[in-house]
């Protein structure tokens, strides 16, 4: 079972299954030459996971897995890899030791009246991760690899696929300064020409999607005022015991006054860390746009960073999906032949610009 994942994970998959079913490609890892293994990290019920962490216990790297809940490693005898997932018991394995290529994850849940909660404290337990950010995010610059893919779609239809392997020198998360972001190989699988600009592209996506860096989205001040927050649940996540804060607008129709959103943000009780957040901005009409960010952050030594993110813009009949993985956390071989990103345009077209590799799907 887990040989024949691994044959259909290495084809030329673009031609027989939509992208969105793809084992996350994590080239920036390992070498193309290594036989990889394909696995699914699913529930009790058989449902995938999308998007749980993967790191390995001896050496800085991890992944993710997908939208369906796969990802795949390298064929190596004796390696032990951590699984977890925010409302689930984290799962330490080998994975050599798995017959099936399926990995079942058990929910684990603290209940709420196990905490004692008052009211307003939502926005009070907002406020306080804020204030101790620089005490629970890295102050510390960085050198890490990370793995970007973004999907342009118009009228429904699929129209490039882009990816890259990128060299990211992470700024400390007390600083005003800009992560900065280096093309190490990208590629682009193109249906049909398009020129959708409603995404853009890696550095756009690294400022966005750290709200914690950079205090955006529902973290901004200004929207702090014009939202409610309220717990609504408690959960555990590898060992900690997270607020499950959610938040909406005062007024959800009022049209006046800038951005509204909805959705969650998980906060650690002990020490008031924010480790995911899953936002979507609202229409002027109150109702859902499609305009959706998921942040995950991860613990690097004593301190938390950006993990990854998944973001969703749609205009008009246009959609753009892009997704980001931190793959090693601490890259010390990172190439030296790179090209920095300067721009905030799509991925393909910067790759096209640069004469990168264009195959057709």
């Amino acid at each position: 079972m887990i040989r024949k994942l691994a044959e259909i994970a290495n084809k030329s998959i673009w031609r027989v299954i939509p992208p969105f079913l793809f084992i996350f490609f994590c080239a920036s890892i390992f070498s193309l030459a290594q036989e990889k293994v394909a696995f699914r990290v699913c529930d009790d019920g058989n449902n995938p996971l999308p998007y749980a962490n993967i790191r390995f216990q001896n050496n800085s790297n991890g992944t993710i897995t997908n939208a369906k809940g796969y990802f795949q490693v390298p064929s190596i005898a004796n390696q032990t890899i951590i699984i977890s997932h925010l409302g689930y018991q984290t799962l330490t394995l080998n994975p050599d030791t798995i017959v099936s290529g399926i990995i079942t994850l058990k929910e684990q849940a603290v209940g709420l009246s196990e905490i004692n909660i008052k009211p307003g404290d939502g926005l009070n337990i907002v406020r306080k991760a804020l204030k101790n950010i620089p005490q629970n995010y890295s102050c510390n610059k960085q050198r890490q690899r990370a793995f970007y893919r973004e999907y342009l779609y118009e009228n429904e239809q699929l129209k490039t696929v882009t990816e890259s392997s990128l060299s990211v020198t992470k700024m400390p998360y007390n600083e005003i300064s800009n992560d900065e972001i280096y093309i190490e190989h990208g590629k682009s699988f193109v249906h049909d020409s398009s020129d959708i600009e409603i995404v853009n592209g890696p550095q756009a996506i690294f400022k966005q999607c750290d709200i914690v860096k950079n205090k955006s989205y529902i973290l901004e001040e200004k929207n702090i005022k014009k939202h409610n927050f309220m717990i609504s649940s408690i959960l555990q996540n590898e060992d900690r015991t997270l607020y499950e804060i959610r938040f909406f607008p005062k007024n959800k129709k009022n049209t006046i006054g800038g951005d509204k959103f909805s959705g969650e943000i998980y906060i650690d009780t002990t020490n008031f860390s924010i480790i995911k957040a899953d936002i979507e901005k609202l229409a002027k009409t109150g109702k859902k746009s499609g305009n959706k960010l998921t942040v995950n952050y991860q613990l690097f030594g004593e301190q938390l960073t950006l993990s990854n993110a998944q973001k969703q813009v749609s205009r008009n009949n246009d959609k753009a999906i892009a997704e980001l993985a931190i793959t090693n956390f601490d890259c010390n071989t990172c190439e030296n032949t790179q090209v920095k990103i300067e721009k905030g345009i799509p991925l393909n077209q910067y790759l096209s610009s640069m004469n990168y590799s264009y195959q057709t799907i």
